[in-house]
């Protein structure tokens, strides 16, 4: 009884104290049932447990990049902001899986999960281009607006109103 405490400990400096036991080598392929069971598990945690899971996770990253690691930070990023910069989730993800074959199912997830971070403006080519024409913009005009951005957007404005009239039933208007 006197030893529960040690061996108690001795158990989690062995698990290493996150989701994945410390283990990195044990986790040397993709596997998408794994992914899935980890967005589970993820999103019933606390936002500390979250937190704590992030920052384990962008330290094995930083330790021995593997796919593996960029797709459960690429699952939590959403959730957490200790998972790291998304922008660079993407490009590590876009690096790294051009490099390493995955299943199906896997690579389909990889995918969906960095198109979401770069529709919610977490970074990819997009964003960037438009944080880049942003600064552009507000140094050159000191805070004015510069005309040819702005008819940019007009337009952009104009060909969403097609879209919209085109793809609009019959017989309804506006």
């Amino acid at each position: 009884m006197k030893y529960l405490p040690f061996l108690a400990l001795l158990l989690l400096s062995a698990c290493g104290g996150g989701y994945y036991g410390g283990s990195p080598s044990r986790y040397s392929g993709v596997d998408a049932d794994d992914l899935l069971a980890f967005q589970a598990d993820f999103a019933h945690k606390s936002a500390a447990a979250r937190a704590e899971e992030c920052r384990w996770l962008v330290k094995r990253q930083q330790q021995s990049p593997q796919l593996d690691w960029t797709l459960r930070l690429m699952i939590g990023r959403p959730l957490s902001e200790s998972c790291g910069d998304p922008g660079r989730l993407v490009r590590a993800y876009e690096s790294l899986s051009a490099r390493q074959h995955l299943d199906r199912r896997a690579e389909g997830l990889g995918d969906y999960q960095a198109k979401v971070l770069q529709r919610l403006g977490y970074g990819g080519r997009r964003t960037d281009a438009a944080a880049e024409r942003t600064e552009k913009s507000t140094a050159k005009g000191n805070g004015k607006d510069d005309p040819k951005l702005l008819r940019e957007k007009l337009e952009a404005i104009r060909a969403i109103e097609r879209d919209m009239d085109e793809n609009q039933p019959a017989g309804k208007g506006r």
